[in-house]
C-alpha cells in the first residue's frame, strides 16, 4: 500500500472555495476510483491542509479524474505556496469504533 502526505496553505479568503472544491473531488473519486483508497484531509488553523492519501488503487487512478484535473488546474489561485508531496511509511495506526454521542 502507498501512502503520499501533501502539505499547502490556502488563502484565507479562498477557504470555502478550497473545501468545496474538495468536496466535490471526494464525491467523484467514491464513485469512480477502483481497489482501496483512503483520503484523509485535514485543516489547521493557520489554514494548512494536510492530506494523507492511501490505498491499493492504481497511480494515475486519481491523476485521470477529470474532477481531479480541474480541481489541480485550480489549486494556485487558492494557495499561498506550493504543495509538498512526501512518500510517508506508516509506523503506528489505530482505529477504535465510532460511538454516537
Amino acid at each position: 500500500m502507498t501512502t503520499i502526505c501533501l502539505r499547502y496553505r490556502i488563502k484565507e479568503e479562498r477557504v470555502a472555495d478550497e473545501l468545496e472544491e474538495l468536496s466535490r473531488l471526494y464525491s467523484d473519486m467514491l464513485a469512480r476510483i477502483p481497489g482501496t483508497l483512503t483520503y484523509d484531509t485535514f485543516v489547521l488553523e493557520d489554514n494548512t491542509v494536510v492530506a494523507i492519501i492511501s490505498g491499493d488503487m492504481p497511480p494515475q487512478a486519481v491523476r485521470e479524474l477529470e474532477s481531479f484535473k480541474k480541481y489541480s488546474t485550480g489549486l494556485a489561485d487558492h494557495t499561498v505556496d506550493t504543495p509538498i508531496r512526501v512518500e510517508c511509511l506508516e509506523e503506528f495506526s489505530l482505529a477504535t469504533p465510532r460511538v454516537s454521542p
